[in-house]
């Protein structure tokens, strides 16, 4: 959701995203673990895997495949492998979203700004808009967040929820989330609260399957089923331009539900359990269904090898988000993008999030003295 540099020329042009933009310039430590939440996971988790491929990677180098049996767990806290044993849930930054009043909950409007981090409402055609964020019940005893989109006039109305409580590293925030089934950006990520938001981690940011309601392929289907793993680094130049520093290799991920011959997973199908950990300054680890998947470390397509942030590496307390958007940029023009018929409106675009919840050593916010 950022202003694009090119990446390379496959069928179609790949740039290089966020999710978040960056024409935008405006801008109590809590709680212990909760122990029945440490029990379950100690019971439903994988643990710490890492499946190697004999498949044939893609050919290019933005994208990568990574085999699973598409099987939903949840990453196991209680491997040492993980290191992560006696972490502690951070009430502030987590929710179940099991609200019957919705976002009118005293307790949701404590943890949650509905929209971005501040007045910012998104790159047009987007607009992030309070009615596009909704609950709905979704089994016994539990309810879903809900994001879903609509047109109104030239806009596209979409929904953001933004957490006011923040936190640095080490922490582990992972989400139980079916994404939608149209082309929005469906996305789940981390902020830095400094005044021109300087510093980026993407959980999961990904779109959805290639074929529409009609039938058809969707306009460009190599985004489809993927999910882009990634994360930013911006600085301001003398002349007051933003820089934007994100990896340009193996960002994309597709798995596969099986062995090498099987279909690649259609995220939308199903919920799915998205994981990133935030080791250091200088260490992402991803997670998806429990299953590690990719870890970014330093180095030229690593964490911040331009020097863009102020104290080395991504050190700054981030806010946790939740939204959709249009990303008008991968069609050319706002005008392309709404003549190519994918699917932007209805109920294809539903988003639904069960759960979110973070993860530190003691259980609270981490503070930063880098902010």
């Amino acid at each position: 959701m950022k202003k694009i540099y090119y990446l390379i020329l496959l069928p179609i042009l790949f740039f290089a995203t966020s999710c978040e933009d960056d024409s935008n310039d405006l801008q109590s430590e809590t709680t212990v673990s909760n122990s029945s939440d440490q029990l379950s996971l100690k019971s439903s988790g994988s643990g710490w895997t890492s499946y190697t491929s004999n498949c044939t990677q893609p050919s290019n180098s933005v994208e990568f495949l990574a085999p699973t049996n598409n099987t939903e767990n949840r990453t196991n806290l209680n491997d040492s492998n993980n290191g992560m044993v006696g972490w502690g849930l951070v009430a502030t930054l987590s929710d179940e979203f099991n609200y019957s009043a919705g976002k009118n909950a005293s307790e949701f409007q404590s943890r949650w700004k509905l929209g971005y981090l501040n007045a910012w409402t998104g790159v047009k055609p987007t607009v992030w808009a309070d009615s596009q964020v909704n609950f709905e019940t979704i089994g016994t005893n539990n309810r879903a967040l809900v994001i879903k989109a609509n047109k109104s006039g030239n806009d596209l109305l979409c929904g953001m929820i933004t957490t006011k409580a923040k936190s640095s590293y080490p922490l582990y925030q992972e989400a139980r989330v079916k994404v939608s089934k149209s082309q929005l950006a469906d996305c789940l990520w981390m902020l830095s609260g400094d005044t021109h938001n300087l510093e980026e981690i993407d959980n999961i940011e990904t779109y959805g399957p290639a074929t529409l309601a009609n039938g058809k392929s969707c306009k460009y289907p190599w985004y489809s089923n993927k999910l882009h793993l990634s994360h930013h680094t911006f600085k301001y130049d003398a002349n007051g331009n933003r820089l934007d520093y994100q990896p340009q290799t193996a960002t994309w991920m597709s798995m596969k539900t099986g062995d090498c011959n099987s279909s690649i997973v259609d995220w939308s199908d199903k919920y799915h359990i998205y994981g990133v950990k935030w080791e250091s300054a200088t260490k992402l680890v991803y997670y998806v269904d429990g299953v590690k998947v990719k870890t970014t470390t330093t180095g030229s397509q690593g964490i911040d090898p331009k020097g863009y942030t102020a104290c080395g590496g991504l050190k700054k307390e981030m806010h946790m988000l939740i939204g959709q958007e249009a990303q008008a940029w991968r069609y050319g023009t706002t005008a392309d993008f709404w003549a190519s018929g994918d699917d932007f409106t209805g109920d294809r675009t539903t988003m639904y999030v069960d759960w979110i919840k973070v993860y530190t050593p003691t259980g609270k916010e981490n503070r930063s003295t880098c902010n």
